[in-house]
């Protein structure tokens, strides 16, 4: 099941779901709901500018995993000489228009074929928040 949303929390450095955003009617975001992982506490209310928020694809991975912008993936394939090879990139939106890219080795890959193609060989890795050191020492392009 596609999650409809996933936030960075900056001040305590956590991932959450998000449960609901309110809306003003200038289209700018008053507050957003998260779910959390504590028993007594389900949800907690917070500011746009206390998070980050990242928006599903709409697709998953080989392994079933929601893929969210800002997310680290591996796709896997094999090179002309039939050697298995593995590429990794990040998840971006184009806040212009709206559309998901990557900025992996082959960035130039279409990210539709890629996608709807060949999603079996798509792996999600993390994201760029709980994994920035992943990012830095595996040299993947942001």
């Amino acid at each position: 099941m596609i999650q409809r949303g996933r936030a960075w929390h900056k001040k305590e450095k956590k991932m959450y779901k998000v449960s609901e955003i309110s809306w003003l009617l200038d289209g700018r975001i008053l507050e957003i709901t998260l779910i959390t992982d504590t028993p007594h506490v389900k949800t907690l209310k917070t500011f746009p500018d206390s998070v980050i928020l990242m928006h599903p694809v709409g697709r998953c991975d080989a392994y079933g995993e929601d893929i969210f912008q800002d997310d680290i993936l591996a796709v896997n394939y094999l090179d002309e000489d039939n050697k298995k090879k593995q590429s990794l990139g990040i998840v971006k939106k184009d806040e212009t228009t709206g559309n998901f890219y990557w900025t992996g080795e082959y960035a130039d890959w279409d990210w539709n074929e890629m996608m709807y193609d060949h999603s079996d060989r798509i792996e999600v890795l993390g994201n760029i928040h709980e994994n920035y050191a992943f990012v830095v020492n595996n040299r993947v392009k942001e």
